[in-house]
């Protein structure tokens, strides 16, 4: 209750229809919608649709002729993440942030623990997928997780399939009702964040 929810989504249908169903439930006014792309950078850009894709992976590119006959837009500017954190009303205090770009998760969220070094906003919690983008290869992504346990965050994985759960390097922390279960990192030095292997860097979402 009193809540403030700051939306961004780049498909024009998707954010019409989110924020349709925001206005039907009641929630219009504690929910501010951004129709464009997000960056950690600032960008004078312009982000054009070529394909859409729905759940599943499944492609659809008559439908992006749809949306073009009926004049909705196929092409959205680029924000900067701070720029659009910073909207919120003062003291900028986020109790929850989902990033899933599918690209960018893991340079957004190095940003945006950067601004909360540098004053500028405080997250309680974070959720991200970890298998697309530069910060999620190599070692950035051992050195973004190392550095959010530094600042206090706990680390926790919670896998979408059968694989491996890594059972002999987190523990058990919570089964959710539809039996997802979630588990947690221990508290790890950056050389052994770099030594965990990145198997488990399947599609799965790290809070």
């Amino acid at each position: 209750h009193g809540s403030r929810v700051i939306a961004v989504e780049p498909q024009a249908d998707l954010s019409c229809a989110a924020e349709t169903s925001s206005f039907h439930n009641g929630f219009k006014h504690g929910v501010h919608f951004i129709r464009g792309g997000v960056y950690h950078e600032r960008s004078n850009r312009l982000l054009s649709a070529t394909e859409q894709y729905r759940y599943g992976g499944t492609v659809n590119i008559s439908k992006l002729y749809e949306d073009l006959e009926i004049s909705l837009p196929t092409e959205v500017p680029i924000f900067y993440i701070g720029d659009i954190l910073a909207q919120n009303r003062y003291p900028l205090e986020y109790n929850f942030i989902k990033i899933d770009t599918d690209s960018l998760d893991c340079e957004l969220l190095s940003e945006i623990l950067r601004l909360q070094k540098r004053g500028r906003l405080r997250f309680t919690t974070a959720s991200l997928e970890t298998w697309a983008g530069a910060g999620c290869e190599d070692d950035s992504f051992s050195i973004l997780l190392s550095k959010l346990q530094s600042s206090g965050y706990e680390i926790y994985r919670a896998r979408n399939d059968a694989t491996d759960d890594y059972k002999h390097l987190t523990s058990h922390a919570l089964t959710l009702s539809r039996g997802i279960t979630i588990w947690k990192f221990p508290k790890m030095h950056l050389e052994e964040w770099k030594n965990v292997g990145k198997e488990w860097r399947g599609e799965y979402q790290m809070l």
